[in-house]
């Protein structure tokens, strides 16, 4: 959906066992985000949770993009991930990515 600056979307995703050779992995995904984007900067905020056979994937994203001229822009992501498998202790982490974009 989009009202002016302001976009909100959502996905579901059935992979069922095309993504992977193992039987029975059956993976999952829905995510929802939101955004305000406007022509010189824009912020954004994102969640998924994903599940296939034994294990299951939390995320939460923030990021957001800043025009510094014409041409070019500054782009950074944050994300906040939890992976749970059965038998194995949560993993949890942090992953940060800062881009320069050329646009031409």
């Amino acid at each position: 959906m989009r009202n002016g600056p302001l976009r909100i979307g959502g996905s579901y995703v059935d992979r069922g066992d095309s993504n992977r050779r193992t039987p029975g992995f059956n993976q999952r995904e829905i995510s929802a985000g939101v955004a305000w984007v406007m022509p010189r900067w824009g912020v954004s905020a994102s969640a998924a949770h994903a599940t296939a056979s034994t294990e299951r994937n939390d995320l939460i994203s923030a990021g957001g993009y800043f025009s510094i001229s014409r041409n070019i822009q500054l782009r950074a992501d944050l994300t906040r991930f939890v992976e749970r498998e059965t038998g194995r202790s949560r993993r949890r982490g942090m992953v940060g990515l800062m881009e320069l974009a050329f646009l031409f």
